[in-house]
Parts: structure tokens; sequence; C-alpha cells
């Protein structure tokens, strides 16, 4: 089940598809030795298998592992294991 925050920032998909790529952006993660960030795209409140690696120190990731399949009318949002340090944009394709 989605949690509060999911349900403010997921968007409805408008047609059936295959994403196999993820690419993000997040320029507060620059420079964070803290450790891999794994981020993960969610289908309805629940992962997927598409999922992006920031390296430790890097901005960006891409273009990501994994399939995610979805119907119009799910919904889609993304999960991060560790803070970005600040704004991530996301974006998926074929």
């Amino acid at each position: 089940m989605p949690n509060n925050m999911e349900n403010k920032v997921a968007q409805v998909v408008p047609v059936t598809g295959t994403f196999t790529k993820m690419y993000c952006v997040a320029p507060g993660a620059a420079g964070d030795n803290d450790g891999p960030i794994l981020v993960t795209l969610d289908k309805n409140g629940a992962a997927t298998g598409l999922t992006c690696t920031f390296a430790g120190g890097a901005g960006t990731c891409g273009p990501g592992s994994g399939t995610a399949t979805v119907n119009p009318g799910d919904t889609l949002d993304i999960s991060v294991s560790a803070d970005p340090h600040g704004p991530m944009s996301c974006g998926i394709a074929p």
C-alpha cells in the first residue's frame, strides 16, 4: 500500500508499456561518498524490477536495469534507499 508521500507524488499512466531504462539526476548527491543510493520505480505503491544506482559521489545514474510493465490507470513514483541531499528527477523509457 502506498504511503502518504507516494499518494502526493504518484503519476498516472495513460498507456500500456514496458520500461527498461531509468535515468536520474540528483545534484546534491554529487560528491557524497556515503555510499550508493538505490532508486526503484514503484507501481501502485510496490517496487518493480526497474532500478538505477547512484555510485558513491555520483550526481547521475542510468541507464538502470530491470523492467517494469504498466497498464492504463497504474500509478508510478520512485523510492530511494538513502537521502539524495536535495531534489532528484528521474525519467523512464522503453
